[in-house]
């Protein structure tokens, strides 16, 4: 069986307390790609991004176990510029579809903007508000 985690600090030190027969199972991956690799591998398990299920369908949910972070110990963070006027955000790191919604919304209820969320291939030391 084959266990497909995220590739972050938390799902790290999970995997240092895994028996070493599963650790040696155990492969890390971005969490965009985890949803899909599970789709094409039959007997694998994997941490998924909660807003995945919805674009797969056919995976099956634990009703007993599942992750969640909230506040410090979240390992997403937004970086503004000094322009007051947010119209985009660029999305960098180990995203998946969750940071691209949950963004928007956000954005939406708290601040009453409208954000163009991109995807961005590294960090720049540009002015840009960075997710």
């Amino acid at each position: 069986m084959k266990i497909l985690f995220p590739e972050n600090i938390f799902t790290s030190m999970i995997a240092l307390f895994l028996p070493e027969e599963l650790r040696n199972n155990l492969s890390f991956q971005p969490a965009s790609s985890i949803s899909a690799a599970l789709d094409m591998e039959r007997n694998s398990i994997g941490l998924i991004p909660a807003l995945d299920i919805l674009n797969h369908r056919k995976l099956v949910v634990s009703s007993k176990y599942g992750i969640s972070f909230e506040g410090s110990l979240c390992n997403t963070y937004i970086y503004f510029s000094e322009n007051r006027s947010v119209k985009s955000l660029n999305i960098t790191g180990d995203v998946s579809s969750s940071e691209v919604i949950l963004s928007r919304i956000l954005f939406k209820e708290v601040y009453n903007l409208e954000v163009e969320a991109a995807l961005s291939a590294s960090l720049k030391k540009e002015n840009n508000n960075l997710y």
